[in-house]
Order: structure tokens, then sequence, then C-alpha cells
């Protein structure tokens, strides 16, 4: 569940696409009609023929000793196939011999996911006055190179105002104007994206730095005593930053029990009581690595479970809305990491440095410590005396699998 979100910058790390071990252009292969005439996937053609070769000429007035020779030869050529065969069955029986082992190939590149969601958000103004300047602002997923692809988003209503930050991410405005007493108002976005599976070869993790998301800050208690011995405790004897943030990754994933929760503990506390969801997951990771002089932020948007196209998982938003991290290390860059989905039957290894194609990202914290943003808000106006009308809020989402490609 996630219970902080927030306004959205671009992602650096994107703008180095070869550290991608599988990226869009390797998901397309294209196979040639053998019917064509030409092999699978090379457009090479295959040489053709018709039957037989015509044998040579008989000649005529043939002799014993031909006859003798031809004889000779036959009982040689089944001599050696009895052998042959001999030969096999015993290279059959050893479980040592090399010629019967074999490499497994690598499997093939996943698919990339096409998903649709749907966010309607209502605003009902249950009185006794109006409401006035309502407006409220969204998030629109952002194109990922290598990673994320969106291929649609309506807003209904269309009369919008679109914004852009200095590095180019967008939110929707919607000037909502006044709700009177007893009236509702909804806006409803609906958006078409495809994901890849990406994950990052770190190599020898040599490189800059940067020196911003190293910080505590509201949630991320960095500077704690307490987080700051356990970072060093799980660091002991490792020499590189991503070897630390590999250990902090990994006793997250495996310590802590998932727990939803109302309120946002942060990291000190889910460290105490090792329970939380994927905000405290998030923010118990961002902590030890801030903590060990690496920088980390929030990621927040929507996830997919797969098998569950007609349950309740990709239809109730506690489900679906979902915070994991970005990790800087040397030599990569922003790479993301998700301790809440390695748990569990999910191998870890996907989601240290890597992501499965089931997680569309909406924002990420713009500078530090802005971790009250959110990647939905809204506002209004009221001229009565406190405690004002009283707006209920339905939101809703749903996320279902389009198709593939």
């Amino acid at each position: 569940m996630l219970k902080t979100t927030l306004f959205f910058e671009i992602n650096p790390h994107l703008n180095n696409p070869k550290k991608f071990i599988f990226n869009r252009k390797q998901n397309v292969v294209n196979f040639s009609s053998l019917s064509g005439g030409s092999t699978p996937g090379t457009g090479q053609e295959i040489p053709s023929f018709t039957g037989h070769p015509e044998p040579p000429p008989k000649k005529s007035g043939g002799s014993c000793g031909g006859f003798l020779i031809t004889g000779v030869l036959l009982i040689l050529l089944f001599l050696c196939l009895v052998v042959c065969c001999f030969g096999l069955l015993a290279l059959s029986s050893s479980t040592d011999n090399p010629l019967l082992k074999f490499t497994p190939q690598p499997s093939p590149t996943p698919t990339p996911m096409v998903y649709d969601y749907t966010h309607t958000y209502e605003f009902i103004n249950e009185g006794p006055d109006d409401i006035f300047n309502l407006q409220y602002q969204e998030a629109i997923p952002p194109d990922l190179p290598g990673q994320q692809e969106v291929l649609s988003w309506q807003a209904d209503p269309s009369d919008i105002e679109i914004q852009s930050n200095l590095a180019g991410w967008k939110t929707a405005r919607f000037n909502l104007g006044t709700l009177k007493s007893g009236f509702s108002i909804k806006v409803t976005i609906t958006s078409r994206v495809l994901l890849h599976y990406i994950h990052f070869d770190l190599g020898t993790c040599q490189g800059d730095m940067i020196d911003t998301f190293t910080v505590p800050e509201k949630y991320i208690e960095s500077d704690s005593p307490a987080i700051h011995d356990l970072a060093d405790e799980l660091s002991e004897g490792k020499t590189t930053p991503c070897e630390k943030a590999r250990a902090f990754y990994d006793y997250v994933a495996s310590k802590l029990t998932y727990k939803m929760t109302e309120d946002e503990g942060g990291a000190l506390h889910t460290m105490e009581t090792l329970t939380g969801d994927c905000t405290d997951y998030s923010d118990l990771l961002i902590a030890l690595n801030r903590s060990a002089g690496i920088p980390a932020r929030r990621v927040h948007g929507y996830t997919y479970y797969a098998g569950s196209d007609d349950g309740e998982a990709n239809t109730n938003p506690l489900n679906i809305t979902h915070q994991w991290l970005e990790v800087y290390l040397p030599g990569s860059g922003w790479v993301p990491m998700d301790p809440t989905w390695g748990k569990g039957e999910n191998p870890s290894d996907i989601y240290f440095a890597g992501l499965s194609p089931t997680h569309i990202t909406l924002t990420h914290s713009e500078k530090p410590g802005e971790s009250g943003m959110m990647h939905y808000r809204y506002e209004y106006k009221y001229y009565s005396k406190p405690p004002g009308p009283k707006v209920t809020i339905n939101d809703d989402i749903q996320m279902v699998k389009a198709l593939t490609q």
C-alpha cells in the first residue's frame, strides 16, 4: 500500500539505456517462413534440390573381380556399423561423458506487457456550505526509455492545464471551480502503458557518486544511531557501494514481515518492529543506504499482480498503489529496487537493480526532503466558519492486463 505520493522529475539513469540487460529492441525477434526458402531470423536462402543426382551410367561386361571387391566393401561397412552402435551404447551408459552434457540456454527475453489503468477521483460536497476554487492535480506517467512507454493518456473532464517542472515531468491540473452543497464531481484518468523487464549489470561498481539524497528527513532517520549501527553491521567486509546496497536489500527483504499499516511509521519504527508495508520497507532501505553515504530516493506508482485479472488485487487501490525506491550506484546511476516484491515467492534478484514488467512509474522525489509530496492532490476554499463543509472523497483505481507485444 502506498501512503505518500508525489510529483516527479526525470530519471537520470535512463540516460544510459545500455545498462539494461533487456531492452525494447532485444524483445523483437522476427522469424521468416521456412516455406519461403530462408532460415529462421536470417533471411539467408536455403539451397534447394529435387530428387537425387543421376547415377553414372553402368559399364557393360563387368568381371567377377568387380563383384568380389564389392562384397568385401559391404562386409567392411557392416563391421563399421556394428562398432559404431556398440560405441554409442557405451557412451550412453556413462553419466560422466561430456558429450551427453549440455549448457542450458538462457531464457528468452521476457515479453513486454501492456496495461490499462483507470483512476477515478470523486468529490462529494455533503454541505452545509459550498466550496470554491476546487483544484485537482495528478501526475502523468512519463516515457522512460527502455523501461516504460505511455501509449495513451486521457482525462475527463478534458479541459485541463498541463504543467511541467524543470526536468520535464508533467502533471495535469484540473480547475473544477465551485462545488455546491449536495453535489458531486468526478475526475477520470485512463491510460495505456507498455512495460519492459529491466535489470542493471552493476559491473565493478566504479565511478563518480552524487552528493544529494544522502541526508535524513521525515520518516527516513538515517542519522539515528540505531540505524547507523545496523548499516555498519550489515556492510562489514563490503568494499563497494553495490555490495553494501545488496546487503541492505537482502536484510530488509528477508527480515521484515509484511503488515498493512494505516500510518507511515518511518524507518526507525520499522527497524524496531520488523513489520510494515511497502512504504515502510522502502523507508528503511533508503535510510540504511543514506546512513552509509549511498544516495537513495522514493519511487511511487502502480503495480499489477499476475494472475489476478478479475480479482480484488487489481481493483482495490490499496493493492495497486505501491512504493519502491532507487539507489544511485557508481557506473550505473539510479537503479530500481523493490524489497517488498523481493520477498516470498518472488526471486529477490529480479527486484535488486531491476524490475519486472509490472511496475508503472508515476513519480519519485523531486528533491530531498519532499516526502510529503503526492502524485495526486487537491485543494479548495470555503468561507464558512470551521469545521466548514464536509467533503467526501471516493478514490477508485482499476488496472488490467491489455495485451502483450
